[in-house]
């Protein structure tokens, strides 16, 4: 299962919307005087009750004709608080889903846990790469104990790949080319002709070759050995290889010469002849594949002894330890890599989670100024009923001929709800807090990083030149 960090759980729900009210788009709607003059007849009631005989009314007293259209002004102011209270729900529930608190406080206590998780994968990269570190320096220590044994003061002569590749591909090539020539040179008489000298040479070529390989790998490294024994092992191996080369050779040649008269017993006359004249060669082309055969052999000599180091045992003990070295270099990049993802990884997330509170703070502000603007709409609105009232009671009057009186609609007082300025102050300065503590813990994560980097160097130099090991790295 995919480890979930802390910075992840303090993530969770934070793109999720702030709220779950619907924008809403209704404004409060005006009234038109004479479509509600039409409805309620003002007019034609008013000239009726003209002629009529009714009760002297006192000063602000309103007879039923007129109470009944300011019960339709105040229908609409109703309808419109009941508009403005829904808003104002709804504003405050927008306001309530902000969670402050909630949020500062979750920051506070999770934030810090980034640090103790990123700890945490420092120290299992240390022991893992110490692990592999000490192993190194077994390697190391037992090179440098070989070279101070054998007094070896140089480093390992080791080829790249290509290099070996191009070695052991000129092998072959001599291999190639001898067995071409020995068999051009024996198909002066053999019955198959090319093909068959050919076949006849590949096992002179194959004897020739690998004794020349034998003798550079197996012989030749021991010549420059501590222990003389193993000096005079080499001097023989050396010695004998050469004495086989030029017997191997003259046999080659005497076998040309006689391969064209004899089949069966061709190999018995050439050890006969070699045995009574072995340098009596009646051919000069006998002599030309004898010198060719030699020439060849030294060059394989010469190219197998520098496949490997001319020490015997130093080359494969140093190819042993670089590639152990390798290895820890690997590792210590990818951990280093590792490191720094998690790092860039845990930036990205407290800058997400401090950008969401800058977010939440401008929300806040921005819900303030829409509650005011639509309370401020709405005293507008109540104005407009209030002319409203008075221009519906003015055509009643004036129909009735009675003198027009200021009516003054009772307000619909609201009470915003909003924060106060210092509500809002402490709410700025409580953002501001968790935005210091999310910038510390990012300040912190970056002096871990580097903690954490200085500490796989000194895994290094602990146990030897750090600047060398650098270097080969």
């Amino acid at each position: 299962m995919k480890r979930r960090s802390a910075l992840d759980r303090l993530l969770d729900g934070l793109f999720r919307a702030p709220h779950d009210y619907k924008p809403s788009t209704n404004v409060f709607p005006d009234l038109e005087p004479g479509k509600i003059a039409k409805e309620l007849a003002l007019e034609a009631r008013g000239k009726q009750r003209a002629g009529g005989r009714e009760p002297p009314r006192g000063p602000g007293q309103l007879d039923d004709i007129e109470n009944q259209t300011i019960e339709h002004v105040k229908s609409a102011q109703r309808n419109s608080h009941q508009i403005l209270d829904n808003d104002l729900q709804s504003y405050a529930a927008r306001l309530g889903s902000l969670h402050f608190q909630e949020r500062v406080t979750a920051i506070k206590t999770t934030a810090p846990d980034c640090i103790v998780e990123y700890r945490a994968e420092v120290a299992k990269g240390a022991n893992e790469l110490h692990e592999f570190r000490r192993d190194l320096l077994e390697h190391e220590k037992a090179r440098d104990e070989f070279r101070k044994k054998h007094g070896i003061a140089r480093p390992a002569l080791l080829h790249s790949q290509a290099v070996t590749f191009l070695k052991w591909g000129f092998l072959v090539l001599l291999l190639i080319v001898e067995c071409a020539l020995n068999g051009a040179f024996l198909a002066k008489g053999s019955a198959l002709g090319l093909v068959g000298g050919i076949s006849e040479a590949l096992a002179f070529a194959a004897l020739n070759v690998g004794a020349a390989l034998a003798a550079a790998v197996l012989g030749a490294r021991l010549l420059v050995h501590r222990n003389y024994v193993l000096k005079l092992i080499g001097a023989l191996a050396v010695a004998a290889w050469l004495c086989f080369t030029v017997l191997l050779n003259l046999a080659l040649a005497h076998y040309r010469e006689v391969a064209g008269t004899l089949v069966s017993d061709g190999g018995r006359r050439v050890v006969a002849r070699m045995q009574e004249a072995p340098f009596a060669l009646g051919e000069i082309q006998s002599w030309v594949l004898f010198g060719i055969g030699c020439l060849l052999a030294l060059a394989a000599f010469v190219d197998s002894l520098l496949l490997f180091d001319p020490y015997w045992g130093y080359g494969g003990l140093e190819k042993r330890l670089r590639k152990v070295r390798q290895r820890y270099q690997h590792l210590h990049a990818d951990l280093v890599n590792e490191l720094r993802a998690i790092y860039e990884d845990y930036s990205k997330k407290l800058g997400i989670i401090g950008q969401d509170l800058g977010a939440r703070l401008g929300e806040l502000g921005r819900i303030v100024e829409a509650r005011q603007r639509r309370i401020e709409l709405f005293d507008s609105h109540q104005d407009h009923l209030e002319i409203a009232a008075n221009t519906l009671l003015g055509i009643y009057r004036h129909a009735r001929g009675l003198p027009m009186e200021h009516y003054a609609l009772t307000r619909v007082k609201v009470c915003a709800g909003n924060p106060d300025a210092e509500q809002r102050a402490g709410i700025e300065a409580l953002v501001k807090n968790a935005q210091d503590v999310l910038l510390k813990q990012t300040q912190g994560l970056q002096a871990e990083f580097e903690k954490g980097l200085a500490a796989y160097d000194q895994i290094d130099a602990l146990v030897g030149d750090k600047r060398a090991f650098h270097a080969a790295a």
